[in-house]
């Protein structure tokens, strides 16, 4: 071929003058293939990791409820540390909720033999934990029969503490003779064809599921 024919173009870039139609078309099929490949969508699962519940920066657990607007849910025995940052967290629950943000939380019973263990494994007293969780549901006693706000023990084995808002997620991983603050803690949020959150809130269901409602009794 005469180096000096000229080459046909695109109908596409003819059209518009330039190859931005074309490249616009490639990139559209790129980002298809990359929500189509399983293991780009879970790597992009992954925000961070942090090597415990200290390390996880103060307005990240701020925003994680101030942020939610659809589903805010939370599973752990007691998560008395939410509390005691945030005094106020009972009227922000109740704000969120008449907003339209659905709320369910679920605590350990504190009458389970299993938080009784809970306590003996982190090397506490066998009623330490079981008094944390008496304190939070003192706590959240004004939120109990809020519209919007669902209150539930457990009597659950936790492999993790769950804490969820919309598409974020905070895993506490739990580590047998560690206390909770001093496991690593995933920071996860929910992209199109991963797996991760999806598994970790199919574990919340099971034990919501399994779980009974608590009452607006609540001891002093």
């Amino acid at each position: 071929m005469d180096h000096h024919e000229p080459v046909a173009l695109p109908r596409a870039s003819l059209e518009d003058g330039h190859h931005s139609r074309p490249r616009r078309n490639l990139s559209l099929a790129r980002a298809e293939r990359r929500s189509r490949d399983p293991k780009r969508a879970w790597n992009a699962e992954f925000v961070q990791i942090y090597p415990n519940r200290g390390c996880v920066p103060y307005t990240t657990w701020v925003r994680l409820i101030d942020g939610a607007t659809e589903a805010l849910d939370i599973l752990a025995y007691a998560g008395k540390f939410l509390f005691d940052s945030r005094p106020d967290l009972a009227d922000v629950l109740i704000e969120k909720a008449k907003a339209g943000t659905r709320i369910r939380l679920l605590f350990g019973d504190p009458d389970f033999s299993e938080v009784r263990r809970r306590s003996e494994e982190e090397g506490l007293p066998a009623s330490a934990l079981s008094t944390r969780i008496d304190i939070v549901l003192n706590y959240v006693r004004k939120a109990i029969n809020a519209p919007g706000i669902e209150v539930r023990l457990h009597d659950t084995p936790l492999y993790n503490s769950i804490f969820r808002s919309d598409t974020t997620m905070l895993v506490n991983l739990h580590t047998y003779g560690s206390g909770t603050p001093f496991n690593p803690v995933l920071h996860l949020q929910h992209v199109p064809g991963g797996r991760i959150f999806d598994h970790y809130q199919q574990s919340f269901h099971k034990v919501w599921d399994a779980a009974k409602p608590f009452g607006s009794e609540v001891s002093s």
